[in-house]
């Protein structure tokens, strides 16, 4: 059977890493991309099924040089994972530094919209393809502090939603997925941040039924899920993997 081929933005972080080794064990050649791609050259390099592109997802030129990486390489795109994503600053609203704001739109919303468009073109001349975008729980609901973190995730579902229904009848599939709360070195930065704003250690442990946060390996089987095995009828939907922190 012709493997499929995935392009990853955001590939080095912990959920990138995994969302790449997800796929591989599902046979997928990937092209995987990261503005610092070290740890994915120590990881990946020796993988014959990877492909390394180092570029900066907000920037025009370095999306054409991933996507001309994994025609050169493969041939064609059949899943794009839009992974790429910054926490951002966690401040009172009236303490917020608006070019900070800018740049996280641009890494979170607006690499996400352009990136789409890129890759959906090629997707289309095949009639096929899968977008999955990386979206959060924070994306349902309000965190205090967390504004420009929480409406860009808010922003990745409006995005998912507007292009289910435009790419779907070319054949292309679009989904987000909603993380709660992931064991991750931006997990702990979040908190370090909540309990210097509110005087005391912040944790969101005791609010999950689970009593524990995600592993990345568990949002990344969603990710390959809907990568691969996810019935075609699944489209424009935000998945959730928040132990019941919602329910």
């Amino acid at each position: 059977m012709e493997k499929k081929i995935a392009i990853v933005s955001g590939a080095g972080g912990i959920i990138g890493q995994s969302i790449v080794n997800n796929l591989l064990l599902n046979d997928f050649n990937i092209v995987a991309s990261d503005i610092n791609i070290d740890v994915l050259t120590t990881q990946f390099s020796k993988s014959e099924n990877v492909t390394i592109e180092e570029g900066d997802i907000t920037d025009a030129t370095s999306q054409k040089k991933i996507l001309d990486r994994a025609l050169t390489d493969y041939g064609k795109v059949d899943v794009l994972v839009n992974n790429a994503g910054i926490e951002g600053t966690v401040e009172p609203i009236e303490e917020l530094d608006l070019d900070s704001v800018r740049k996280l739109y641009e890494v979170n919303v607006f690499s996400i919209i352009s990136f789409s468009g890129l890759i959906a073109q090629e997707m289309k001349k095949n009639k096929s393809g899968r977008i999955i975008n990386m979206a959060s729980g924070a994306g349902l609901a309000g965190t205090p502090y967390m504004t420009p973190y929480n409406s860009s995730k808010h922003a990745v579902l409006g995005i998912t939603k507007c292009l289910a229904l435009e790419l779907g009848p070319s054949g292309i599939l679009v989904n987000a997925v909603c993380p709660g709360c992931v064991e991750s070195e931006m997990m702990s930065r979040i908190e370090e941040e909540f309990a210097r704003i509110e005087g005391e250690s912040v944790s969101w442990e005791g609010g999950v039924p689970l009593n524990r946060y995600a592993k990345p390996e568990e949002v990344a089987d969603l990710v390959g899920y809907l990568a691969n095995d996810a019935p075609e009828y699944i489209n424009g939907q935000a998945l959730v993997i928040d132990g019941g922190m919602r329910a």
